[in-house]
């Protein structure tokens, strides 16, 4: 049985989907339970995104590996020396996944192999700068009504809003 080519077309279409979810369902996703699970929901939300996208560059890149440029040599960097710093930490596991806010080593792992699979079948396209657009916009919305203090979706503590963040609830949360 011979395995079909790989279609660097069928990568680009991906890696174009792939973009466009990433700027708009991953950016924009609300939670369903509120602001004190939203970080493990987001980050349930980018380990199923993720885990789609880079099975569809498995299947779909040459694999023949991309020169080394500036911008892949900076970002590769980067990894290198956050896992250097999370394996010289002395908080252990919670480095890997980042403890409660779910940031650690892994996500940015996922991060990077995302950007190395974008940024090798993406060109540039004003369709997905005006989509971002869109949802930055959008978000923009959503913290000014959460600035002038009221809570759309419930995403605080009952009662609660913005401006009791530190007080009556941990942190300073704002948009999505």
């Amino acid at each position: 049985m011979r395995l079909p080519e790989r279609s660097p077309a069928v990568a680009a279409r991906a890696a174009y989907l792939g973009a466009c979810t990433l700027v708009t369902v991953f950016y924009l996703y609300l939670p369903i339970r509120g602001y004190e699970r939203m970080m493990e929901e987001k980050y349930v939300c980018f380990l199923a995104f993720s885990a789609c996208l880079l099975a569809a560059a498995l299947c779909t890149v040459p694999p023949h590996p991309p020169r080394m440029d500036a911008m892949r040599l900076c970002a590769a960097s980067y990894l290198g020396c956050s896992a250097l710093s999370a394996l010289c930490s002395p908080f252990g596991a919670k480095t890997l996944l980042g403890g409660t806010r779910c940031d650690g080593l892994l996500a940015l792992t996922l991060y990077a192999a995302l950007f190395f699979f974008l940024a090798r079948c993406l060109r540039p396209d004003r369709r997905l700068l005006r989509l971002a657009a869109v949802s930055v916009s959008l978000c923009c919305l959503l913290v000014h009504s959460q600035i002038s203090g009221l809570n759309p979706f419930g995403m605080y503590p009952d009662g609660l809003g913005y401006h009791d963040g530190d007080a009556a609830y941990a942190g300073f949360f704002a948009g999505t």
